[in-house]
């Protein structure tokens, strides 16, 4: 509670110091230069720390704490692993999963799409299998194909 009201007089009291109509702005002028050179030393340490982040993700990995999902939770995986890609929208794509097996309905707009979707999609543990259902826009879902054709 202490720290709190000290924290707080110290915010008022700086607020009232460089928002003092008089003086503010001279004082205000006078940090131009500290908060310039603390952004352009942001904006060159970003890479690096974003590198070091990737590098470690990539060698600690990502355990998951039930090892024994049930569907629900399976599917809860795989579509926060899919939908991680701002490019992969939840609007074309619907996933299922039933006994540990996905089953990926939709479409994509490249083969390659939809081989890259599969590939991760079997990487996530306690997959069991996929049935993969995409298809390119404009041709009918694997699944459909032979209903099609007899009708």
């Amino acid at each position: 509670m202490k720290l709190t009201m000290l924290m707080g007089g110290v915010l008022g009291a700086a607020l009232v110091y460089f928002l003092d109509p008089e003086k503010g702005r001279d004082r205000r002028k006078k940090l131009g230069p500290i908060t310039q050179k603390a952004g352009e030393t942001q904006k060159r340490a970003a890479p690096v720390a974003s590198k070091a982040y990737d590098t470690v993700k990539e060698k600690v990995g990502h355990k998951p704490n039930n090892l024994d999902p049930d569907d629900a939770t399976l599917r809860d995986r795989v579509e926060s692993e899919v939908f991680r890609d701002p490019e992969t929208s939840r609007e074309h794509i619907n996933v299922n999963v039933v006994g540990g097996v996905v089953e990926l309905r939709g479409e994509q707009r490249t083969q390659d799409d939809i081989d890259n979707l599969v590939k991760t999609v079997r990487s996530i543990a306690n997959v069991k299998d996929v049935h993969n259902y995409l298809h390119l826009p404009g041709t009918p879902a694997p699944n459909k194909e032979s209903a099609l054709q007899n009708s």
